[in-house]
Formats: C-alpha cells, sequence, structure tokens
C-alpha cells in the first residue's frame, strides 16, 4: 500500500475541553460542532474519501477511516487572524505494516476540494498526532511540502484523546499548542510563514489510521493557549525547525 510521508520526527499536544450535555443538533452551535447522531451534516462539512477503502462516518463523533488518506472540511465557516480553532482528537488504530498514522487538526485553504488530500492544499497550518513518532507536531505547508517543529515528544500512548489547537495571532504567524483530556499541557509552539490569506477553512485530516473527531470549537480568543506559551515556555524546548516534503 502506498503512504504518505514526511522528512520529520513528531511531537503530541493536547487541550481538554468542559462540555455541557450533547442535544441533537447539527452543525456549529455557539461556535461549537459534537457531531451529534449518526447523520453527517454535509451541509456545513464536505468530505474527501476518494481513496480506496476509506470512508468517513458519524456517531457522536466524527469516525474517519483512512487506509490511505481521508479528510473533512467546512464549506463556509473561516477562521480569521485573532480566531482559533481547538478540537478532541483521538487515534483509534493505524495501518499494519509499519505506517505512520496522522490525527490532523487544520486551518486550510481547501484548494484541493474533494479531488486531493486536504495536505496538499495551497496553504495549511495543521497540528498533527504522528503515531510512529509518538508525537505532535505543528505544521505550515503549501502545496505539499513545508516546515514544522514539535509540539511536544515523547507523549506515550498515543491511543489517546488529546485536545489540539491553533490560534493566528496575526497575518503571519500562529500559536499551536496540546494538552491532555485532564487538561495537561503538553507543549505549544510558534510558526511564522508569509502567503498565507487572512481566512482558512478548518479540516481534520487522517492518514493511515483510524481516527476520531469531536468537540470542534472556534475560539474568538486565545483560550489558554498565549497564557500558558509565556507562562511555561521555559519549561519546553521548542524543537529545531524542519524541512518537510510530502511524498504521495
Amino acid at each position: 500500500m502506498s503512504s504518505l510521508w514526511r522528512s520529520a520526527t513528531l511531537a503530541p499536544a493536547v487541550v481538554s475541553l468542559s462540555l455541557a450535555a450533547r442535544t441533537a443538533t447539527a452543525g456549529f452551535v455557539g461556535g461549537l460542532e459534537r457531531f451529534d447522531g449518526t447523520t453527517k451534516d454535509l451541509m456545513t462539512w464536505e468530505e474527501m474519501a476518494i481513496f480506496s477503502g476509506s470512508s468517513i462516518g458519524q456517531n457522536d463523533a466524527l469516525l474517519m477511516h483512512a487506509p490511505y488518506a481521508a479528510d473533512y472540511t467546512t464549506r463556509q465557516l473561516k477562521v480569521g487572524i485573532n480566531q482559533g480553532v481547538h478540537a478532541e482528537v483521538t487515534m483509534l488504530s493505524t495501518e499494519p505494516g509499519g505506517f505512520d498514522g496522522w490525527g490532523v487538526l487544520a486551518l486550510t485553504t481547501n484548494s484541493n476540494g474533494t479531488s486531493g488530500h486536504l495536505m496538499g492544499d495551497s496553504q495549511v497550518l495543521s497540528v498533527e498526532v504522528h503515531s510512529f513518532f509518538g508525537g505532535i507536531l505543528a505544521s505550515h505547508m503549501s502545496s505539499g511540502s513545508g516546515t514544522g517543529e514539535w509540539v511536544a515528544q515523547n507523549v506515550g500512548n498515543v491511543y489517546q484523546t488529546f485536545v489540539l489547537s491553533i490560534f493566528r495571532t496575526n497575518l503571519n504567524s500562529a500559536e499551536f499548542s496540546a494538552r491532555g483530556m485532564n487538561g495537561q499541557f503538553l507543549g505549544g509552539t510558534t510558526l511564522t510563514f508569509s502567503n498565507v490569506p487572512d481566512d482558512l477553512y478548518v479540516g481534520m485530516y487522517s492518514q493511515t489510521a483510524d481516527v476520531k473527531y469531536d468537540n470542534v470549537a472556534i475560539i474568538p480568543e486565545p483560550v489558554g493557549v498565549a497564557v500558558v506559551a509565556t507562562t511555561v515556555a521555559p519549561a519546553f524546548a521548542r524543537a529545531r525547525r524542519r524541512r518537510l516534503a510530502l511524498r504521495i
């Protein structure tokens, strides 16, 4: 089986959310998408599951089965400057054969639409759980190549729920962070970049893995991200920026 590959080691990140009881609603309500019920809201989201064996389902969470790659992206909703997104990401299993499973939260131009995978879009900001490397990476990708930094490394069990966050601080930078479901801070970093539009769609991407996504929240200000970064930054060493390449 073919695999997508990037030359990088990776690191984990998580953010926990305090959420009200579920109700049977569709799409974003009060800035929160809970994926309630079993019927996908394809008026709010578009799915890319064109590769053999890929499927996307819903059962009070979004369930992405991606032997190769699959993604799920907002049709109209965008995140702008001084806004961000966070979500619960749980890697359930990975493809046999030593493949690196990916569970990704992203902001993207969605230039490929449903004809190609999210990580090949013209501009992508992402925070990514990687099973093979046991960590979470922040990256800026442009048409399949770019740069990345560790958010957290050696997180232990990657088959747990992480809350991943991206926040656009200005046109040319974004903050990425991760927490565990019990609220512990795992790490954070800031990437700088250029040529990224002000407003980006929200997307989730899986590769050679089964991944669950839930409680996708739009944040109008950096809830805990900037504060944590300034108070805890000395506690974690920023990983060296690495050049990345995406192969198909």
